[in-house]
């Protein structure tokens, strides 16, 4: 399995694979400004989840040296890590879920699943 992260200093949207890794579906939602405590939980998702690959999403501003700090740290506990260009995904994520009366947890957690659909779309060829 696959998972994605769509880091945010507030909130940081998580989705997964399916079994097939072909499928991305929204997971879960952290809440936690502490880059430890994130890279903790992260790892958790990872080991419970028998998880073989995670995907960050890089923005392209300065948020970007902090996914710097976790692909490391992820690395260092073993772990593969993918940096992906997470350009437009918040947009994207509004637009799809405009129509709905949704959260910020929502968007962030959608955020992952675009950025983890369009690694597997590519990984999958």
């Amino acid at each position: 399995m696959i998972v994605s992260v769509d880091y945010g200093i507030h909130r940081t949207g998580i989705a997964i694979s399916d079994n097939t890794e072909k499928i991305a579906l929204k997971y879960k939602v952290i809440n936690e400004n502490s880059l430890i405590n994130l890279i903790n939980q992260i790892y958790e998702i990872v080991e419970q989840n028998n998880v073989s690959t995670v995907v960050l999403g890089v923005p392209k501003s300065n948020i970007s040296k902090r996914i710097y700090i976790i692909a490391k740290q992820l690395k260092r506990l073993g772990i593969q890590v993918v940096l992906w260009d997470e350009s437009f995904t918040s947009l994207i994520a509004r637009e799809n879920l405009q129509n709905l009366r949704v959260n910020k947890r929502n968007i962030n957690c959608e955020s992952a699943r675009i950025i983890l659909q369009e690694y597997l779309d590519f990984k999958n060829g």
